[in-house]
């Protein structure tokens, strides 16, 4: 960004935990190389909502991939990190058990101005009702962006509602988002 002064990139143990709220899935939390690599493109005080995902297979070639958006008042980031180990956390991360070297290759990681975006568009739309009928959840599962200079982005939110939290999540990331472009 023109004009930004970057400081030496020091994350303490409070950036640290601020970041584990926006970066992990469910009960697992990431590497290290993706708190400093979401940490490079935003401070953790800045980002109001964020979405997490995974891919992990097992299978040849094993993989494992951490897809990270972020929002702040100004930005939307993105990162999405795979590493050539199945299952890949902080706890694999940690564990004496790695026999061979864990290599991670980047896919994305950028930072775009939320004001270049020309179009929101939404697709696959999920619903569900709850044990009591009084209570239905609805949204989209998708969000598509186009921003001015580039092509069309995808974030792919959630593919069921059943976890309250991931739902509360996936509906702040997509208003973060629409209030900051509206």
């Amino acid at each position: 960004m023109a004009g930004r002064t970057v400081e030496a990139m020091y994350i303490t143990e409070a950036d640290w935990d601020r970041l584990s709220r926006h970066l992990g899935i469910e009960h697992r939390l990431p590497p290290r190389a993706v708190y400093f690599s979401v940490a490079a493109l935003a401070r953790d005080d800045e980002i109001i909502a964020s979405w997490a995902s995974t891919q992990m297979s097992s299978e040849a070639p094993p993989t494992s991939v951490w897809s990270n958006w972020i929002v702040t008042r100004q930005l939307l980031g993105h990162t999405e990190l795979t590493f050539n180990a199945p299952f890949y956390d902080s706890v694999e991360e940690a564990s004496s058990f790695q026999s061979d070297k864990v290599t991670m290759e980047v896919g994305a990681a950028w930072a775009r101005p939320l004001s270049s975006v020309v179009e929101v568009g939404f697709d696959n739309v999920v619903s569900m009702v709850a044990q009591n009928p009084q209570q239905w959840w609805s949204t989209a599962t998708t969000v598509r962006l186009r921003f001015t200079d580039t092509s069309p982005v995808e974030v792919l939110g959630p593919t069921s509602l059943y976890q309250p939290a991931v739902r509360e999540r996936w509906d702040q990331f997509v208003e973060a988002i629409r209030s900051s472009v509206a």
